[in-house]
């Protein structure tokens, strides 16, 4: 699944690293720097977001996170997102279908690193609940890409 969200990453995209804690052997074919999360005993999302955001050098201002679950992610609605930071760019930019967020596709600005690592060392893991304390935007999908965000986890699921 991982090979079809990459597949649809656009060219422009100067730095890929794939966040996993297992598998490593696996990932590392794909030719892309690997990201282990910093934290002890796999924390959640927000731990792998924090990983990522510590690993990138200080040109980067704005990190573009993608769950693997939903490879049939299209290239335009990725593009609707990170175009969409031109706006506001110190707000997160989240993809939201039918009111609902899906908090796992977002643009997050850099500048919060420090606030991610004081939320985690908190105790605290809710993706939303971190969100919701920054400036936040939602970016509408339109309904012709719904399916695209279904979530796979299992073969039956992309019947």
């Amino acid at each position: 699944m991982i090979s079809w969200t990459l597949k649809c990453l656009d060219p422009s995209i100067e730095k890929i690293l794939i966040n996993c804690n297992r598998n490593f052997d696996l990932y590392q074919d794909y030719g892309y720097e690997l990201v282990q999360d910093e934290l002890d005993d796999f924390q959640g999302p927000l731990a792998g977001i924090y990983a990522a955001m510590a690993k990138l050098d200080t040109k980067y201002t704005h990190l573009l996170v993608l769950p693997c679950d939903t490879p049939l992610i299209d290239q335009k609605l990725l593009e609707r997102l990170v175009s969409a930071v031109s706006g506001d760019r110190l707000a997160i930019h989240v993809l939201q279908t039918n009111e609902q967020p899906q908090f796992l596709h977002a643009v997050i600005p850099m500048v919060y690193q420090h606030n991610l690592l004081q939320w985690l060392s908190g105790g605290e893991r809710a993706v939303y609940k971190w969100y919701k304390s920054l400036p936040l935007k939602y970016v509408e999908v339109p309904a012709v890409f719904n399916k695209t965000l279904k979530n796979i986890n299992a073969k039956d699921d992309l019947a």
